[in-house]
């Protein structure tokens, strides 16, 4: 879903764009073209498997935090999608986990990406971003009304992007992380106590408001809730001549390096084809084998009788 599109095109009216990497589900990296190019804007693919995921996280995020460039790391807790089967997924998650309190308008977040994920960084301050869009009514599920293919290939998007932003500071306000001296001398039984006060903040205080905010959005209109007399600002996406610069660069870029690409790729390929036809040929003459041998053995294999050369038409 293109939730991290419309946060990668506000971190762009901040121009910390380039500075953004997002964490997305492994599948997404295997899709044919979308996949290599999620790649090469440096995602991070987990398998929502602590298993699997703890090293990718430990090893991609310290190696990030030594790097003298700026960071700021997008993650979706939920790790799912908010639609029909995801919401259905949630409510079975939350009822196996004894959690007696469901959210109206989003699906609960699973707490151990996000917890090694500060870790990790050993970050200063955590942003919680609570988004909402404009043509999307209460009781909708917003991945029906705005799909990707829509979205991305029929220009069927959002005219208002509404997104609210919470600072916390990490060693101050975020249970699980507050006085902790970072000596590595904790065990595994401390380790999970903290872990657990973190998801019981996330879910109980995070949560809770985000799903208030959403209910004062589909009411009303408006993320605030009623106590908070923040102004809002509003924020025109409108390209500057540096990005008509890049992107016009871009498509020169690709007018030049496509066809020397799609040559390279075709005679890559018909090299590749040559070079199996002559192994095959010099496989057949080692084993005494013809033209005439193989091609009664594919008939054969196609379930018919080879008979006599007559018969199959000699």
């Amino acid at each position: 879903y293109p939730d991290w599109f419309y946060l990668w095109v506000f971190a762009w009216t901040r121009n910390c764009h380039a500075d953004l990497r997002i964490m997305m589900i492994k599948v997404l990296s295997q899709i044919p073209l979308i996949g290599p190019c999620l790649t090469l804007l440096d995602f991070i693919f987990l398998h929502q498997n602590l298993t699997l995921d703890k090293p990718i996280l430990t090893t991609t995020l310290t190696q990030s935090r030594q790097s003298p460039h700026p960071l700021w790391l997008l993650i979706f807790p939920e790790g799912g999608l908010n639609w029909t089967g995801g919401i259905a997924k949630s409510r079975a998650y939350a009822e196996k986990a004894g959690v007696d309190w469901h959210p109206t308008y989003c699906i609960l977040p699973k707490s151990t990406g996000l917890f090694y994920s500060i870790e990790s960084l050993q970050s200063v301050d955590v942003f919680d971003l609570t988004v909402a869009y404009s043509g999307v009514e209460a009781g909708d599920v917003p991945y029906d009304v705005l799909p990707p293919n829509k979205v991305f290939l029929e220009g069927l998007y959002p005219r208002e992007v509404h997104v609210h932003v919470n600072r916390y500071r990490v060693r101050e306000q975020v249970p699980g992380f507050r006085n902790v001296s970072g000596d590595g001398d904790e065990t595994k039984e401390e380790e999970s106590v903290r872990r657990g006060v973190f998801d019981l903040w996330l879910r109980d205080t995070v949560w809770k408001e985000k799903d208030l905010r959403l209910t004062e959005f589909y009411e009303g209109g408006d993320l605030r809730l009623d106590w908070e007399k923040e102004k809002t600002r509003r924020i025109a996406v409108v390209p500057c001549a540096e990005d008509y610069l890049y992107f016009g660069g871009l498509m020169f870029a690709l007018w030049v390096l496509l066809p020397v690409y799609t040559d390279l790729i075709y005679w890559t390929l018909m090299l590749g084809v040559r070079f199996v036809t002559l192994a095959l040929a010099v496989l057949m003459g080692m084993f005494g084998l013809s033209r005439l041998s193989l091609w009664v053995a594919f008939m054969a294999f196609l379930g018919q009788t080879s008979g006599t050369l007559g018969e199959v038409g000699w």
